[in-house]
C-alpha cells in the first residue's frame, strides 16, 4: 500500500490538534496585557497600568499608590488561571466524546472563554476607567490636582484572546466536517 495510505484515519488528530493550538494560543493571550494605559502629569509624574486577562498590575511609578487597592489578589490570579485550565482541559477533552455532547463542550467552552475577555474589558475595565473619567482607549485628561494625561490601550493578549476563542467555536461547529469519513467518527 505505500505512502498513500488512508488520511481519513488522521481526521481525529488533525481537529484535537487544532484544539491544542487554540489552547494554546488562549494561555499565551493571557500571559500577555489586555489593556495598558501609561499615565504623565504636569509636574512629570509617569506611570503605567497593565491589565491581564487574569488581573491588574502597575509596572512602574507614582501611581502604584493611587491604584493599590485596585491590584487583583493573589487568590483571584489563581481562580482566573484556574478557570482557563480548566476550560482549556475541557476542550480538549471534548474531543473524545461522540456526537454533539463533543461538539456542545467544544462550543461551551469556547463561548465561556469569549464571554470572560468580552466581560473583563467592556464590563469590569471600562466600569473602573468611567469612575476616573479615564477612556478605555485613547487619550484622557483629567484635571484631578495637577492635571494629568492619560493614554490607554487595549492591546495583543484581548484581541488574540477573542481569536482563539472564536476559534474554538468554529471548530465546534465545523468538527462533523473535519472528521467526516472517520471510522468511529468524533
Amino acid at each position: 500500500m505505500g505512502m498513500s495510505a488512508d488520511t481519513s484515519q488522521n481526521n481525529p488528530w488533525i481537529f484535537r490538534s487544532l484544539i491544542v493550538i487554540g489552547c494554546t494560543l488562549i494561555i499565551w493571550a493571557f500571559t500577555k496585557p489586555f489593556w495598558v494605559c501609561f499615565i504623565d502629569s504636569n509636574i512629570g509624574l509617569i506611570g503605567s497600568v497593565t491589565v491581564y486577562g487574569w488581573g491588574l498590575r502597575t509596572s512602574q511609578g507614582y501611581i502604584i499608590y493611587e491604584i493599590a487597592s485596585d491590584i487583583t489578589p493573589l487568590y483571584q490570579v489563581v481562580i482566573a488561571w484556574a478557570f482557563i485550565g480548566i476550560s482549556c482541559v475541557l476542550s480538549i477533552a471534548s474531543t473524545f466524546l461522540k456526537g454533539t455532547k463533543g461538539r456542545l463542550l467544544l462550543g461551551a467552552t469556547g463561548a465561556g472563554l469569549c464571554l470572560y475577555a468580552l466581560f473583563a474589558v467592556f464590563v469590569v475595565i471600562r466600569r473602573r476607567l468611567a469612575e476616573d473619567g479615564i477612556n478605555l482607549q485613547g487619550e484622557s485628561f483629567l484635571e484631578k490636582g495637577m492635571g494629568t494625561t492619560v493614554q490607554a490601550n487595549l492591546e495583543i493578549g484581548f484581541y488574540v484572546m477573542l481569536i482563539s476563542t472564536v476559534f474554538l467555536i468554529i471548530l465546534a461547529i465545523l468538527q462533523k466536517l473535519i472528521v467526516s469519513n472517520t471510522p468511529g467518527k468524533m
